[in-house]
């Protein structure tokens, strides 16, 4: 079943700005060229010392072989979490959910794939949760605008 997207076509056959669709970008990282570059993301980060459920960390040069050539794109099935808890500044826990180094490499590969295509169909003017951009560039843009004299004041959305 195809996921429709608010033109009417198909998110997998709707090209964007460049011609490229979901579709190739997810042939084009799981192509096993691209499985080293999210294992890499994934034993070179803070968390890289954690295991999973299955208590596996990829720390030697093998084991970083193996999880990139298991990287199959076909037949993936995530495994558990495992829940540990860390304690707030209020005295509290706070549960949180640990993938396995093979369900965060899938997470990274999977990014690489959709991370363009989000990026060049996203409104050109939002800066939250997006590379590359930060809170000081939006405040720049709206100071631009402002300058400019193409925006009216507002704030928060609230017109004066």
């Amino acid at each position: 079943m195809a996921v429709e997207s608010v033109s009417g076509c198909s998110w997998n056959e709707c090209p964007d700005q460049r011609g490229i669709t979901v579709r190739m970008c997810v042939e084009w990282v799981s192509e096993s060229a691209w499985s080293p570059q999210a294992v890499k993301r994934v034993t070179e980060n803070r968390g890289k010392r954690t295991p999973g459920v299955d208590g596996k960390i990829w720390s030697t040069p093998e084991a970083k072989f193996k999880g990139a050539h298991a990287l199959q794109h076909r037949g993936y099935r995530p495994q558990p979490l495992r829940r540990i808890y860390i304690p707030k500044s209020n005295g509290k826990q706070r549960p949180l959910g640990i993938p396995t180094m093979g369900d965060r490499a899938m997470q990274a590969l999977w990014k690489l794939a959709l991370e363009p295509v989000a990026e060049t169909r996203a409104d050109p003017n939002s800066y939250g949760f997006r590379p590359h951009r930060s809170t000081a560039d939006a405040i720049a843009y709206c100071l631009l605008l402002r300058r400019s004299g193409e925006a009216q004041l507002s704030i928060l959305g609230a017109r004066r």
